[in-house]
């Protein structure tokens, strides 16, 4: 007794239902790419990564079903034109991830850099150089400054950022004398200088009796040792080892009146 045939229909129907070897896996053009991988693939669910928050489910559920579901929605001309095409995308998108990521740090880079860099740097006229500013004499580790018109002291090089520089002296306890002191000292060298050689020139006149020539050349010398015992505390110094220098030369100035 011979059975009768299914209907053509319903043998098409059955077939479309089965998935051939080689197809299913996990597609990562679907999981990164989600919308885009899903129009190319004519997979219009994947369009529901479109909406915020489910767009995190639509990754993973594309992830996931992805290549089953292009499968099904797309002609393909074989099974290994198929795996080519999702392969180029998975491709791709590692491509894409990796360059986001690239692109990502060095920003992330550049902006620490930019914060870490001195901001204190001195705005110089044109053509005229940092090393112009000063003359050292390094000869037995000593500092010997030199002023010059464009620049009293030599700018120390920070291993740290004005944001931290500032954070560090609030949470130390300095006050607001000695905050704006080393502020001025590295931001506007021109004008601490002034003030530091004004103050000292000053009170030289009036406690010590100095003329105003005694008095100035006293300034002078006074705001040299100054700015040489910042520079010694600050130049390519660690933010802790910093702290320490000027906390000890607060104690210093403390004990001594000086």
């Amino acid at each position: 007794m011979s059975s009768t045939p299914p209907p053509l229909n319903k043998i098409n129907q059955a077939s479309d239902r089965e998935i051939p070897a080689g197809i299913q896996g996990w597609s990562w053009g679907g999981f990164w790419f989600t919308w885009i991988w899903a129009i190319f693939n004519k997979t219009w669910i994947g369009l529901l990564a479109l909406i915020p928050l489910v767009n995190l489910i639509m990754m993973v559920v594309l992830g996931i079903k992805g290549r089953e579901w292009a499968w099904r929605n797309k002609k393909w001309g074989s099974i290994e034109e198929f795996n080519r095409v999702q392969k180029n995308w998975s491709t791709a998108s590692w491509i894409v991830i990796a360059i986001g990521l690239i692109i990502g740090f060095s920003v992330a880079y550049m902006e620490d850099r930019a914060a870490s860099k001195s901001e204190w740097d001195i705005s110089l006229p044109q053509n005229q150089s940092k090393e112009s500013d000063v003359s050292l004499d390094l000869t037995n580790n000593n500092i010997s400054i030199t002023p010059v018109a464009n620049g009293p002291y030599p700018q120390p090089q920070l291993a740290f950022g004005k944001i931290d520089f500032l954070r560090m002296l609030n949470e130390i306890g300095f006050d607001d004398h000695w905050k704006k002191e080393f502020a001025n000292y590295l931001s506007t060298p021109q004008l601490f200088w002034s003030e530091c050689t004004a103050s000292e020139s000053s009170r030289a006149q009036m406690q010590g009796g100095m003329n105003q020539a005694e008095a100035q050349a006293h300034a002078i010398e006074s705001c040299q040792s100054t700015t040489k015992i910042y520079y010694e505390c600050l130049n390519s110094k660690k933010l802790d080892d910093a702290a320490m220098c000027l906390q000890q030369l607060i104690s210093n100035v403390a004990e001594n009146g000086d």
